[in-house]
């Protein structure tokens, strides 16, 4: 049963590599809806988990340039809810033009670094609850530089030389720098400023104007 199951999920996952690196050929400074790119559309409504398949018709393909941490210039495509593509692409070129350093920028997430923005997944540690990224109204930037930290537990685990935060890294986020500064702006929130967790690669925007409780989400006052 588990070969079985290894090779529908293998099966499943060519394509969608296949489809990532036809949108490597998207221009620059662009913003694509993701149902007008077919071969991906139709990867993804194979793949995805039936909790997200409602929400990929608004998702949108934004390609940016960035400086890489080898101090070049670099293209990458974050999948993005609409309604937030040009923030994105607002940001993302400010960043670029400053020389903001970032590690990878790639859809499938393939490096414990890589920034990425849509991603079907549970909240960590709240299964059953959808991720922002779900939705593409969250992305993660630099990860591991800017880990996830809930008490001892720090995601990506190989994030744990970056949990203080007065030490000084290629491509950390902190309030004082550029990139929350810009995020602030476009009017999203930090995942660093909540109280019950401190995710410094995450920022978010959620629909409607909602805001994430920074006590938890098992607090409601």
């Amino acid at each position: 049963m588990r070969t079985t199951i290894s090779i529908i999920l293998f099966t499943c996952f060519i394509p969608l590599v296949q489809a990532y690196d036809d949108i490597g050929q998207l221009p620059a400074d662009s913003i694509t809806p993701l149902f007008s790119i077919e071969k991906l559309k139709q990867a993804m409504l194979a793949s995805e988990p039936s909790s997200c398949q409602p929400h990929l018709k608004d998702l949108t393909v934004v390609k940016v340039k960035y400086i890489g941490f080898d101090e070049k210039e670099h293209l990458g495509c974050i999948i993005i809810h609409k309604e937030l593509a040009n923030d994105i692409l607002d940001i993302f070129k400010t960043l670029y033009h400053n020389r903001f350093p970032i590690a990878d920028i790639h859809p499938a997430g393939r490096k414990p670094n890589t920034t990425i923005a849509y991603n079907c997944r549970a909240v960590s540690n709240q299964p059953g609850i959808l991720s922002q990224h779900s939705f593409g109204r969250a992305i993660d930037i630099n990860p591991l530089i800017n880990p996830y930290v809930n008490g001892e537990q720090v995601l990506p685990k190989e994030g744990k030389p970056y949990v203080d935060r007065h030490c000084h890294h290629k491509g950390l986020i902190n309030k004082e720098g550029l990139v929350y500064k810009l995020f602030e702006a476009h009017g999203w929130d930090w995942g660093g400023h909540w109280l019950d967790v401190q995710d410094y690669q995450h920022f978010e925007k959620r629909a409607n104007g909602e805001k994430r409780n920074p006590l938890g989400y098992g607090n409601h006052h």
